[in-house]
């Protein structure tokens, strides 16, 4: 936490000497709640929460370049027709995705903007090994190319401040998915403050 908090501190920093010169700023962290990555079976487990930290820069008007650093923490167990459950499953997901953003301009203390993202996702995972082969890998890392179309309105606090609410869907390829389909979607969203130094 300590790490988050200094990590917090100097982009703030950096964004505030940036901004003096430079295109304009933001800064916004957020609460996050993605739905799960899981299908198929029914599933049980918390729904799963985590973090959002981004960094958005003008370009032109109200078109700007956003940069997105975002954290989900699952653990489910897959309940099988039988009534037996799998042994629980638990998984951190890690997102590095940027892209373009159009917002309106700010009427009434509301503004709204709609973006596209584009990155890769890092997912961690293990399982409780005590019901595994001792052949059986218990955990694993795995890499992917994603997108993330959505949106959100900012509600201005005062000149610097706003809070900011937010919904997207992470669209995830992959091959050998069952159902058939293209992609794992995970619909997100999000609440949290943004400050423009």
């Amino acid at each position: 936490m300590r790490n988050v908090l200094t990590v917090a501190l100097v982009v703030l920093c950096a964004a505030s000497v940036y901004a003096a010169d430079g295109p304009r700023l933001e800064v916004s962290g957020a609460f996050s709640s993605q739905s799960s990555g899981g299908c198929c079976l029914p599933m049980t487990g918390p729904v799963p929460v985590g973090w959002d930290a981004s960094v958005a820069a003008d370009i032109w008007k109200t078109l700007s370049v956003v940069g997105v650093v975002s954290g989900n923490y699952e653990t489910v167990q897959v309940q099988y027709p039988d009534g037996a459950s799998s042994s629980p499953d638990h998984t951190r997901a890690y997102a590095f995705l940027g892209g373009p953003r159009l917002a309106s301009r700010a009427t009434g203390g509301f503004s709204f903007f709609g973006q596209v993202l584009f990155g890769v996702t890092q997912r961690a995972w293990s399982v409780d090994s005590s019901n595994l082969p001792a052949a059986v890998s218990n955990h694993g890392v795995n890499g992917y190319f994603a997108f993330q179309p959505g949106g959100g309105v900012d509600m201005s606090v005062n000149r610097r401040w706003a809070v900011r609410f937010q919904a997207d869907d992470r669209l995830t390829p992959m091959q050998g998915l069952l159902p058939a389909r293209w992609a794992i979607s995970q619909f997100r969203v999000a609440t949290g403050i943004v400050f423009r130094p």
